[in-house]
């Protein structure tokens, strides 16, 4: 799967994780993206066609991301959620990708890593 990761989750180890388990990752950090808001992140991912991976706020919460992704054009980009207070990890968000591939699920999607790190049956 096509990635960006968000700075908030961008570190090296997690890149290099997600490319070993055969993601094209590019990270935040390393695109110019750095310190951008939501807006301009969901631009990239659209236009680069790449699934967002970030720490947001509880699911909760009222998020601008997530408005400001329904109004994109579809397909909108996947955007991968790790709610912030979540214990996540990269191999976690590996195993989410699985589960989602294995479902159907590419685009047009906000999905919680917190939930789909876990064997789909």
């Amino acid at each position: 799967m096509r990635l960006l990761l968000d700075e908030n989750v961008g570190s090296a180890n997690w890149s290099r994780h997600l490319v070993q388990c055969g993601h094209d990752v590019v990270r935040a950090v390393d695109v110019g993206l750095q310190g951008v808001d939501d807006a301009d992140l969901l631009e990239y991912a659209h236009r680069e066609a790449r699934a967002i991976v970030t720490r947001d706020k509880a699911k909760d919460e009222p998020d601008d991301l997530v408005a400001l992704w329904e109004k994109l054009p579809e397909p909108r980009p996947l955007v991968l959620l790790i709610y912030t207070g979540a214990v996540i990890t990269a191999e976690d968000v590996a195993r989410a990708i699985d589960n989602l591939n294995d479902a159907g699920v590419a685009e047009n999607a906000l999905c919680p890593v917190n939930q789909w790190k876990f064997q789909v049956p």
